[in-house]
């Protein structure tokens, strides 16, 4: 990647909000740790994710110093400073006891193995995820992905996400959030479980 983006002459834009919510050892990687990186490259963090800060506003750009300079010059001209007491708190969560995140992410990784659990117990084949706080996995051959999930909440009261929202590549998938509490989880997991069993009765799919 890091060659292609030299050889056309193109910036590369990684998101990284989730970088510090990880499971089972697993580090996230920087696209700025890869050699020449930081020639081609910016990496944007927030404080959204790992802090539970959404809304505050609060992030970051690192990478190509040049390329920083413009995202600095553009934003300074679209709009204000930020209120400072949001700024305040930010600096108490990024220089307060980190030990909290660890313990947090142990509680996304229970609520990750209920729902990755679930999904298998429905016959499906779940990415089991290294890190952020989503599930993915392919709907029942045969379905769209809107359709089913149009029906999931309809007749069994469980809303996910339809992967087509997020584009093409996402087409034929269903996305799943921890950020629910683990009981409701398993409820809805429960739910789905029930309603796929139901609607597959005799081997004949109905839903």
């Amino acid at each position: 990647m890091i060659e292609f983006a030299k050889q056309h002459q193109i910036i590369i834009a990684h998101d990284a909000p989730y970088v510090d919510i990880c499971y089972d050892g697993y580090i996230a990687p920087s696209i700025l740790q890869v050699p020449g990186g930081i020639d081609v490259a910016v990496e944007f963090n927030s404080l959204s994710k790992t802090y539970n800060m959404a809304g505050w506003r609060l992030g970051m750009a690192v990478g190509n110093p040049e390329v920083v300079g413009f995202i600095e010059a553009y934003k300074s001209q679209v709009d204000t400073s930020h209120f400072e007491p949001a700024l305040v708190g930010g600096i108490a969560a990024m220089t307060g006891d980190q030990g909290w995140v660890a313990d947090r992410n142990k509680i996304y990784k229970e609520r990750r193995d209920a729902v990755v659990s679930g999904l298998q117990a429905m016959g499906l084949n779940p990415v089991l995820p290294r890190a952020a706080l989503y599930a993915w996995t392919r709907v029942p051959a045969g379905y769209q992905d809107y359709d089913f999930c149009a029906r999931l909440l309809e007749e069994a009261g469980v809303s996910v996400t339809p992967g087509a929202v997020f584009g093409k590549f996402g087409e034929g998938y269903l996305r799943i959030s921890f950020c629910t509490p683990q009981s409701r989880l398993e409820e809805a997991m429960d739910r789905m479980v029930n309603w796929m069993q139901g609607n597959h009765d005799n081997g004949k799919k109905t839903i």
